[in-house]
């Protein structure tokens, strides 16, 4: 009998521990990536200038302002809502990483990072994924 509630005992503590780890987590977040990517964005040059990049040129390249639309598009059709805002760097390999994001209260909540090479609008996500935003419609 007593070592049925020593169990018993033992199963509550680990629910409850496991259940601070969660509520630390959802509250404070493991940012880990994010603030990697964030404090690597020193690397990047931003390109909320938009004078310095250019436009669709005639030979298939894809404009900044086109792959950005197509992300929140992608974005939209695989997960079925669409992320309120973005922005985009470029890498010192000619890569474009957009952020899709939304801002909640006093901070950022990244909801997907998609680096894409802008000469073939293919490339991937944080995780990997590969990412075609030629698949995405006009």
């Amino acid at each position: 009998m007593r070592s049925n509630k020593v169990f018993i005992g033992g199963v509550i503590i680990l629910i409850v521990l496991l259940l601070g780890i969660s509520i630390y987590f959802v509250y404070n977040g493991n940012n880990s990536l994010h603030d990697n990517i964030n404090n690597s964005q020193e690397e990047y040059t931003n390109l909320d200038d938009r004078d310095t990049v250019e436009n669709i040129s005639s030979n298939g390249e894809y404009s900044v302002e086109e792959l950005e639309e197509r992300a929140l598009d992608y974005y939209e059709i695989n997960y079925g809502e669409r992320p309120p805002l973005v922005s985009s760097i470029l890498d010192d390999s000619g890569m474009v990483v957009i952020q899709l994001y939304s801002f909640n209260n006093d901070h950022n909540s990244t909801w997907d990072y998609y680096t894409i090479d802008p000469e073939s609008g293919v490339g991937t996500n944080v995780m990997g994924k590969v990412i075609d935003l030629t698949s995405v419609l006009e």
